[in-house]
């Protein structure tokens, strides 16, 4: 959560999610602590219809490389649906060399399907 409140204190308007309350709680905290306003929320991030965009960009540290693929699909369908065309997608995630995440080529393949589903 510690880039949403750098971000916020760039000027950006940011809404943080995570799944864990605590870490939420901590972010509130911290952001607070600093004067910064960012939305956070606890939440399942493939159901985000409770957002509505666009967004110019989605930042995802370490969350899309711990999703089953079935999930990771449904997250991606959910940000196609939230960002700007055009926006900018940064993954930060774990590739299979270190035993967990994304294999080569896997972060491609998710987005030419997004891509054949929204046309």
């Amino acid at each position: 959560m510690q880039h949403s409140i750098y971000l916020a204190g760039q000027g950006f308007s940011v809404v943080g999610l995570d799944s864990s309350p605590t870490a939420i709680h901590l972010a509130r905290a911290r952001a607070t602590q600093a004067g910064l306003h960012p939305e956070f929320s606890v939440h399942d991030v493939t159901r985000l219809d409770f957002l509505h965009g666009p967004f110019d960009i989605a930042l995802d540290v370490g969350c899309l490389h711990g999703l089953s693929a079935i999930a990771r699909q449904r997250y991606a369908l959910e940000l196609t649906r939230l960002m700007l065309s055009g926006g900018t997608f940064l993954v930060w995630g774990g590739d299979r060399v270190a035993g967990f995440g994304l294999v080569p080529g896997e972060m491609e393949k998710l987005l030419r399907l997004v891509q054949d589903r929204t046309g």
